[in-house]
């Protein structure tokens, strides 16, 4: 049976209700024997050992958040993606799912994304004006 390969990208491992929402997530999708997970955050946090502890190979890209290191976080993402050759990357919230968009720039996308918003994007002109780009693209 082939396992289906699902990447988590989240901002920060901190307390909090997307978090909490991604542990509840994984934890639950970890029981399934035919999904392989991986949770990539930016920054780690309360929630990177208990994904740990349930079993869910985590990488945290830094140890801070700073849009001065884009290029570095990029770099970091395309590597890993590259190594894990995901199925699916499921970007949840704002700031990854701006490091998504700008990533797909620089790299093959052999994998189906889903991006999580918590709010009308039209509001975030440069998440909007990404989102309009890479939907237009053809892979």
């Amino acid at each position: 049976m082939k396992k289906i390969k699902i990447l988590y990208l989240i901002t920060s491992l901190d307390k909090g209700g997307a978090e909490t929402q991604l542990f509840r997530l994984v934890s639950n999708l970890k029981k399934k024997k035919d999904i392989e997970l991986k949770v990539v955050s930016i920054k780690g946090g309360y929630f990177e050992e208990k994904l740990k502890e349930e079993g869910i190979d985590v990488e945290i890209i830094s140890n801070n958040l700073s849009y001065f290191k884009l290029p570095q976080y990029i770099s970091k993402l395309k590597k890993i993606i590259k190594e894990f050759k995901p199925n699916i990357v499921h970007s949840f919230l704002f700031h990854t799912n701006i490091l998504m968009k700008i990533s797909l720039f620089f790299m093959k996308k052999d994998f189906k994304l889903i991006t999580s918003y918590r709010a009308d994007i039209r509001d975030f002109k440069l998440l909007y004006f990404l989102e309009k780009v890479n939907n237009n693209i053809k892979y």
